[in-house]
């Protein structure tokens, strides 16, 4: 069990380390920076597979755990709704930066800046 509470915390920490870098509210000052935004965003997505694999794993491994130490099932159970949880909040998160930045894109490319603001808006108040 204790292999898998830490594993549990391992990924926890990843997925806060993650989070941290989809706090910042810097969506580019022209083209060339919204598109390096956007290749740094198709390179978290690609770390955020090789994590979903790992949230499967422990989502397995509670199941095997619960089974084999019934009196220990609500810590790996808890334990295994906390990294969930986590889990979705970070891929809502992602989604909605990925959002953000294609609109930045689209933005700059057609010339609208002046909707900025509105997508900002947007975006923070469903990445809060």
């Amino acid at each position: 069990m204790q292999k898998f509470v830490r594993a549990g915390d391992e990924t926890r920490s990843w997925m806060s380390e993650k989070e941290t870098a989809l706090l910042s509210d810097d969506y580019g000052r022209d083209l060339g920076s919204v598109q390096a935004l956007q290749r740094k965003h198709e390179g978290l997505e690609r770390d955020l597979d090789a994590l979903e694999d790992k949230v499967k794993l422990l989502g397995i491994d509670s199941a095997q755990l619960v089974g084999a130490q019934p009196k220990s099932g609500r810590v790996v159970r808890d334990k295994e709704k906390e990294i969930v949880d986590s889990w979705n909040t970070l891929k809502s998160r992602v989604s909605c930066v990925y959002v953000c930045v294609c609109v930045c894109i689209n933005m700059y490319v057609f010339g609208v800046f002046f909707v900025f603001s509105f997508v900002y808006v947007l975006c923070t108040i469903n990445t809060t």
